[in-house]
């Protein structure tokens, strides 16, 4: 090793430049310079001291004009620019004049000159790391932190979410450092975001993630009374919890196999149907043909959707609208008709003053199953803004609030997936959605108000999603399914401030269930906790069908019945694939939603669920939303399976409507 060279592994000289910022280091500067010119040449970059570093320095530098080698470069700042500042405008010069190294060292004598031939000697390595091995007069508490941030440096700069060691350098934060020309290049031509000694971090994470090969020297550190404070501190936590970040949304190179790259293809034809004019003609045409098909059994009479019990209808006689399609119960029935009288009622209470309607003689609550039925007071909110008007009003309510939030959600859904914008059409193709608003339930209003929130917090919209968030979880708690997952991820990622408007989403549904509490003193939230009965509800369905098809007495229409929901599991296996395929560390909030989706349909009971259609298919509704989510954080999911199935069940579904599903008796007041 040559005094000022270092000779390379081709036998050619290499060059190395040695990049010092100073700011008022008059006491000194001159034996930092001084010690590193007898091994390479100097760049002091002056960050605009105030007191005689400046003076220093030129003397030095006309001393040293004579000199072909140990020269020294004076780069003046006339403002303060602090170390990103300085060692970049270092490195710059440093391509400029052709360097094939650049060693950044400490200009209070923190770092010795005498070690710098450690790091000339350390090879062709792009990173060469100053490992502090010996200290001198080093506070315990600048240990402490010196060690944690090695640590929590490690794990940025790790490849996995669960690799807590990643590259294990053990001293991620020492300023005295050797790039090679290709890491500094990429540096100085790097936009930083760090300020101060937190460049370090960031000049670290920008060469590991491209590929610098590294190595670690022991050197010798002398604390000093140097510029780190306490503002200096909250930076560097400030940043690393930015790089934490960074990590969780890293794209790294992924091949998408065969196929996914096959069911890329296949999705091409609706890329180039995405027009949403054409996609809003077809669902308007979509559900106005179901439309059509039902009110035509019922005298054109579209009170008939909202399917009014005719033993509802007469406990509650002043809500109900006039010449509406009443349903008459069946032997066995507790009242007939469906939920969406429910909400319908719901929503009178509201606009005539909250009192329960009354479900007096039908069932055992005597307030229509008030025990489940009030929380979700979001829908019958929404229809009681139309229900001041009238009870007519109330029932137009119930269709408009259907339609207009799909129709927005799919906009949403459009802007939310991006490149892969043309898949939105398949959620106004949803047939649970259709389902929903067939039954003019709640479900689908809940999804398409949820995806709507979403669409506000992806734009930082927080207040807007704050308001829809708190409504969706009104409507229904699986709204929960994806402002709980994206709630924890912001706590993963540290971002306290969206973590706490998510969790405000809360305060509404606390509010409105202790209102619950002391106006129904037998309502209960575990009331849900009898739906729970993991897989027994899709045991019992295998071993209904088993039955049905062993049964000789049993005819083809039977078996048809009963294999009806088969095309529900087969949606929920698909629905699996889709979870666990793609990169599993991307969209980790939509992969949890949809695993809980997923879940809620897994421990549902036969009883209640299972043994209906209608019950078991409504909660697939926020699944074909999640997995349209998941693909807009991760293009590589499986999803085609899925959304074929679900094409499939929506032809059912249609053929049902217009050709299966008998006329109910009913009558007309």
């Amino acid at each position: 090793m040559g005094r000022r060279e270092q000779e390379g592994l081709r036998g050619q000289s290499l060059r190395t430049l040695v990049v010092i910022p100073a700011y008022n280091e008059e006491s000194t500067i001159e034996e930092v310079v001084r010690g590193a010119s007898e091994y390479c040449d100097v760049c002091v970059v002056d960050d605009a001291s105030k007191d005689q570093t400046p003076v220093i320095l030129a003397n030095l530098k006309s001393e040293f004009s004579g000199r072909k080698t140990g020269t020294l470069h004076i780069i003046r700042h006339e403002s303060n620019t602090h170390i990103p500042g300085g060692i970049q405008d270092g490195m710059r010069y440093a391509l400029e004049q052709n360097y094939d190294y650049v060693i950044t060292m400490d200009a209070g004598m923190s770092h010795l000159p005498s070690d710098l031939p450690l790091f000339l000697q350390a090879g062709d390595k792009d990173l060469v790391i100053g490992r502090r091995h010996e200290t001198e007069n080093v506070p315990l508490y600048r240990k402490l932190i010196s060690w944690k941030a090695a640590r929590v440096m490690n794990y940025c700069l790790s490849d996995g979410l669960l690799d807590i060691k990643g590259p294990g350098i053990q001293d991620c934060t020492s300023g005295f450092r050797r790039y090679s020309k290709r890491i500094y290049s990429i540096i100085a031509g790097s936009e930083l975001e760090s300020r101060a000694f937190d460049f370090h971090m960031e000049s670290l994470y920008l060469a590991v993630r491209n590929g610098a090969s590294h190595v670690e020297v022991p050197i010798t550190y002398k604390f000093s009374t140097s510029s780190f404070n306490r503002k200096v501190l909250f930076q560097a936590m400030v940043f690393a919890r930015h790089l934490y970040r960074k990590k969780l949304h890293l794209q790294e190179p992924h091949e998408p196999g065969r196929l996914v790259r096959w069911q890329h293809t296949l999705y091409s034809p609706l890329q180039r149907l995405d027009k949403p004019w054409l996609a809003l003609t077809l669902f308007i045409l979509l559900y106005g043909t179901v439309t059509y098909f039902h009110i035509n059994k019922y005298e054109m009479n579209f009170s008939s959707m909202v399917r009014f019990g005719l033993e509802f209808a007469q406990s509650n006689p002043d809500h109900v609208p006039p010449n509406a399609v009443f349903y008459k119960s069946q032997e066995g029935d507790l009242g007939a008709g469906y939920d969406g009288q429910i909400f319908y009622f719901y929503s009178r209470s509201i606009s005539e003053g909250l009192d329960y309607p009354s479900s007096e003689g039908v069932d055992k609550d005597g307030q229509i199953d008030a025990s489940y039925r009030a929380p979700r007071i979001g829908y019958p909110f929404l229809i009681a803004i139309f229900g001041f008007l009238g009870p007519n009003a109330a029932l137009f309510g119930m269709f408009f609030w259907n339609i207009a939030l799909m129709g927005m959600a799919y906009l949403c859904l459009r802007q939310i997936l991006g490149t892969n914008s043309g898949l939105a059409l398949l959620y106004l193709l949803s047939p649970f959605a259709l389902g929903s608003y067939h039954l003019l339930v709640s479900d689908s209003v809940m999804v398409s108000t949820v995806v709507i929130a979403y669409w506000a917090y992806q734009r930082e919209r927080l207040f807007l999603f704050w308001a829809l968030g708190s409504l969706a979880l009104i409507t229904k708690e699986p709204a929960l399914f994806i402002l709980f997952p994206l709630g924890l991820y912001e706590l993963i990622r540290l971002d306290f401030r969206k973590a706490a408007v998510i969790l405000a989403t809360l305060v509404i549904p606390a509010v409105w269930q202790t209102y619950l509490r002391f106006t129904l003193p037998e309502w209960s939230p575990t009331r849900l906790g009898v739906f729970i009965q993991p897989m027994q509800g899709m045991k019992e369905y295998l071993l209904e069908v088993m039955a049905s098809v062993q049964n000789p007495e049993n005819g083809l229409k039977d078996i048809a019945r009963t294999l009806s929901r088969m095309p529900l599991l087969i949606l929920w296996i698909t629905g699996v694939i889709a979870l666990v395929t793609g990169r599993m560390r991307k969209g980790f909030a939509m992969r949890l939603g949809l695993f809980l989706s997923l879940l809620m349909v897994f421990v549902a009971d036969h009883y209640y669920f299972w043994s209906v259609y209608d019950n078991i298919s409504r909660m697939f509704t926020i699944t074909v939303a999640l997995v349209l989510l998941l693909k807009s954080r991760d293009h590589n999911i499986l999803d085609l399976p899925f959304h074929v199935i679900s094409l499939g069940i929506l032809l059912l579904y249609l053929v049902r409507v217009i050709w299966i599903t008998p006329v109910m008796p009913y009558v007309i007041r």
